[in-house]
């Protein structure tokens, strides 16, 4: 068997459409909402670590017994 451009698959081409640009109100709220967490996150102790921990179950943890 020869290998031909028609035989490869054929790959999408990268779309030309330009992405809406964000609305500066919605970023100047989301700046805003993130200082007043990030006051809060930094006072907390261990807050900062625990929102960073990935969540995992051990050996015999069964997520259907979970208590939150």
């Amino acid at each position: 068997m020869t290998l031909t451009l028609r035989s490869l698959p054929r790959l999408k081409r990268p779309s030309l459409k330009k992405k809406a640009a964000f609305p500066e109100s919605k970023a100047a709220d989301q700046k805003a909402i993130d200082k007043a967490l990030l006051e809060v996150v930094v006072k907390t102790p261990f807050l900062r670590q625990y929102l960073s921990s990935t969540f995992g179950l051990r050996k015999g943890q069964f997520p259907h017994d979970l208590k939150f």
